[in-house]
């Protein structure tokens, strides 16, 4: 059902296909996320697996309001593309110098004409967000959920994604268990859930996302049936368990 996204062949100029190929890139990247969150699971890692839910729900999100925006959603789309390969050019240029630059390959002048060209589509960035509303170029994740009626999902799992990337007490005590003057520290008490999680909004985000690129899909009716079939059958997998918050007893003083 997939495969129509993995070759794609047009006419004209390349530039005017970048909503397309995004489009195509999100459903190939989410199909293989899925496949490596398979994996984890088989090698004993599957906790790991909620690493990759956050990008795939920002790319059904964005999809969602690309969508809801059709007049500009391809300039928008080219102009994050290649403001992201500009922005990476005068980045590592930064950080690198211009000396380590040369020895990559990367011109003094193809590192200037990065940084003005940088400027220009930020500044062109800015006039279409101006023109849709955005508080801020580009638009923050929260503010682009709220606008295609994510909110709620949005703080749900961005909240629950956020103790995977990021420095969180909660998370790194979760893999302490055991009982007062005793405990085993590692992964393996939550990895059975933590699977469960990764699977179930890895999948659930997928089938939204491929829900929502129904044009480049190209699905007849059995095959919508068959996607909200599976939609049916899926079963939500909560952030946090009642086991987890149960104290262990403390010794009288």
């Amino acid at each position: 059902m997939t495969a129509p996204a993995e070759s794609y062949e047009w006419a004209g100029p390349s530039l005017d296909q970048s909503f397309d190929f995004l489009k195509r890139a999100i459903v190939v990247r989410q199909w293989e996320a899925l496949h490596a969150i398979s994996s984890l699971c088989d090698s004993g890692y599957g906790h790991f697996g909620v690493t990759l839910l956050r990008p795939a729900y920002e790319e059904l999100i964005w999809l969602k309001y690309l969508h809801s925006v059709p007049s500009t959603a391809p300039r928008v789309t080219q102009l994050l593309a290649t403001r992201g390969v500009f922005r990476s050019i005068t980045q590592q240029a930064e950080y690198l110098g211009m000396d380590t630059m040369k020895q990559l390959g990367w011109t003094p002048s193809a590192v200037s004409n990065s940084a003005r060209k940088l400027e220009e589509e930020n500044a062109e960035l800015k006039a279409i967000g101006n023109s849709l509303g955005w508080r801020k170029t580009p638009p923050t994740f929260k503010w682009l959920s709220e606008k295609v009626g994510h909110a709620d999902e949005y703080n749900y799992i961005y909240h629950a994604t956020s103790s995977f990337v990021h420095f969180s007490p909660h998370e790194l005590h979760r893999r302490v268990w055991g009982r007062h003057g005793h405990v085993i520290i590692g992964s393996s008490s939550f990895t059975d859930y933590w699977e469960d999680f990764a699977a179930y909004w890895s999948t659930n985000t997928f089938i939204q996302t491929v829900v929502e690129v129904g044009d480049v899909l190209s699905f007849d009716d059995k095959e919508n049936d068959f996607v909200l079939d599976i939609i049916k059958a899926l079963y939500p997998v909560p952030i946090i368990t009642t086991a987890e918050v149960q104290a262990w007893s403390e010794p009288r003083t």
